[in-house]
């Protein structure tokens, strides 16, 4: 099983409640499955919205101005070794709980890290890669970064596989 963590700290768009609720819905499947344990949603102080929104969803809430420290908290109470972290207004592409699967079989000592890109759009998409929305990785590699953000985090994890369903944006 794999822990997740949704951060809805990205851009004013992904704070949105819209964007939330379509993140955190995208969960409920892989919760259902018996893949995701928990979910942990971790957001600014200024978005009221949040907290009412995980009440309803039956998620963690953390709220505070500093994302590296409310990420640094969110992975340390993960209930799993294995843990999803997801920017919100993203949700996973066609094949999301399959390779998730494959993930949580290798477990966390089965590799350093995925990631989940941002499907291209239009002509686009068959030239470029998207920027990473999500990761897969080992809680211990997750705790040994100091990073400032998701997108530090991301880069500073190197994730040596790229997963094919990628992420769509939403709201």
């Amino acid at each position: 099983m794999i822990s997740a963590l949704v951060s809805a700290f990205a851009a004013p768009a992904s704070a949105s409640p819209d964007g939330v609720v379509h993140t955190l819905a995208a969960m409920v499947p892989g919760a259902v499955a018996g893949l995701l344990a928990d979910v942990t949603l971790v957001g600014p102080p200024e978005a009221a919205d949040l907290a009412s929104i995980c009440d309803y969803a039956g998620c963690g809430f953390l709220s505070g101005a500093d994302e590296a420290e409310l990420l640094r908290r969110g992975i340390s109470a993960a209930r799993r070794d294995l843990c999803l972290i997801m920017q919100a207004g993203y949700v996973p592409g066609a094949g999301f709980l399959e390779e998730l699967s494959d993930l949580a079989r290798r477990g966390p000592a089965g590799f350093r890290a995925a990631a989940l890109r941002q499907s291209p759009q239009g002509a686009w998409r068959l030239l470029a890669r998207g920027p990473v929305r999500a990761v897969v990785a080992p809680k211990s590699a997750l705790l040994a970064m100091q990073a400032s953000g998701f997108q530090t985090l991301a880069r500073r994890l190197r994730p040596e596989r790229a997963m094919r369903c990628g992420v769509l944006r939403v709201g």
